[in-house]
């Protein structure tokens, strides 16, 4: 074989053996690791659209417990803290960098890429805003209200058979309007109190029985002065004649049931009354 012939050949079986070794190069490493840096790539962005999404929904609840509007009920608030601190604790993080090596990147992928589900963390942060924005709602309702949504109110409570508000002429205590005093009072009258054991002088309408003929609703304009009011009251609590009956502060409202029922009966038709207040519509 001559010499040229001889060149020909080899520089033929170096070229295969590079074309074979390119080959094997791309075929078991290179489309291997692209493959795995772009599943990994994948993966993440998967986990970074689903960690702003449940962010989205965190925030949103965050700013409820955050703003200056106040929840009715503390447990709603409560709630709502708990459920937010249980979705940060199920976000995945995202990782700050991909591994050099095929297979460690691999396994990174598996790691990111395995049940990222935030559905039920989602739905229990929507419910929890819901309750907490109702909850606001029913605590503005029972802060200083008109005496007409008072009124309206106690309308619907089937025991609540007479209502009247006081007016500056036949307020019993003189406070009407007064500085600290209440912005409205309403008497109402209850068919589970016996009617005719109660005293009265006038015609008997439910402002002269007063809170002995079912109960009332006296409304104030903060929270102090109904909270001045019902110490006022606790003077008077415990057997003998200068019992009042029954007195809560809810919102800025006292609200008071009548001495003539039984404890238990207190506490049912004051439950009824506020239910009536904070019933959203």
């Amino acid at each position: 074989m001559g010499k040229t012939k001889k060149v020909v050949v080899t520089v033929v079986v170096v070229a295969a053996i590079v074309v074979c070794g390119c080959m094997a190069w791309f075929k078991f490493y290179k489309e291997p690791h692209d493959k795995a840096v772009s599943d990994y790539n994948n993966a993440v962005t998967v986990l970074t659209d689903k960690n702003k999404e449940l962010d989205e929904h965190i925030d949103s609840l965050n700013a409820l417990i955050k703003g200056k509007d106040k929840p009715y009920s503390k447990k709603v608030a409560e709630k709502a803290a708990e459920v937010v601190k249980e979705a940060d604790s199920a976000k995945r993080t995202v990782p700050k960098d991909m591994p050099s090596k095929t297979k460690d990147i691999v396994s990174a992928t598996g790691k990111i890429d395995v049940g990222v589900d935030y559905s039920e963390q989602i739905s229990e942060l929507d419910e929890s805003a819901k309750e907490y924005s109702d909850s606001i709602k029913q605590l503005k309702q029972v802060t200083n209200p008109k005496e007409s949504f008072v009124i309206e109110r106690l309308k619907t409570i089937k025991e609540v058979k007479e209502i009247k508000a006081v007016t500056e002429d036949n307020d019993p205590n003189g406070h009407l309007n007064k500085p600290h005093g209440y912005t409205a009072t309403v008497y109402f009258v209850s068919s589970s109190v016996d009617q005719s054991e109660v005293y009265y002088e006038g015609k008997g309408d439910p402002v002269d029985k007063g809170t002995d003929g079912g109960g009332a609703v006296e409304v104030y304009a903060n929270v102090a002065d109904a909270k001045k009011r019902n110490s006022y009251l606790e003077g008077f609590d415990g057997p003998g004649i200068t019992d009042s009956g029954s007195h809560r502060v809810v919102g800025t409202c006292v609200i008071r049931t009548s001495e003539y029922l039984t404890a238990s009966k207190q506490r049912k038709l004051e439950r009824k009354v506020i239910n009536a207040l904070i019933a959203l519509d």
